[in-house]
């Protein structure tokens, strides 16, 4: 074999096993962000969210934090191991109404996201709509599949 075209395989290799590597810093957790989107909720609306089983259950709380500002922003640490179709609830709260101005209470918006796939999420009222059918259709079918079919259905 040609030395060059050795050194060139032995360089990708070396390089594709670094970056394989399994040392990080997140210490065995993903930072999951999100924004709380139905008008500008009050800051410090709780956020938790719970690991589903096969079935669409919520099993055990995987997320527990609070929005830090009016755009709904949140942060959390969720382990590695907890990564998954993820029930994401927020406590009933405050939120303006973008048309009349005026402050509504009690609102609890609900949505499903797969943590292992997305730590970016948004969750309003689409999320919130087709909450039911995905853990619903969860019991004959996977997450992705129950999530794409039940926006299907909605749009």
């Amino acid at each position: 074999m040609n030395s060059k075209f050795t050194f060139a395989i032995m360089a990708m290799l070396a390089i594709f096993l670094a970056s394989c590597n399994d040392d990080s810093d997140n210490n065995g957790s993903v930072t999951v962000s999100g924004t709380l989107m139905k008008g500008p909720p009050d800051p410090n609306t709780m956020v938790k969210g719970y690991i589903q089983n096969s079935v669409g259950e919520y099993t055990e709380l995987v997320i527990q934090t609070k929005t830090t500002d009016y755009a709904g922003s949140f942060t959390a640490n969720v382990e590695v191991a907890n990564l998954g179709p993820t029930l994401l609830r927020s406590d009933p709260a405050q939120f303006w109404d973008e048309i009349s101005g005026l402050q509504l209470g009690g609102l609890q918006l609900e949505t499903m996201v797969d943590t292992s796939i997305s730590t970016d999420i948004g969750f309003g009222v689409c999320g919130h709509l087709t909450t039911r059918r995905i853990q619903t259709l969860m019991g004959t079918m996977s997450f992705t599949d129950a999530k794409a079919q039940a926006e299907s259905e909605l749009l």
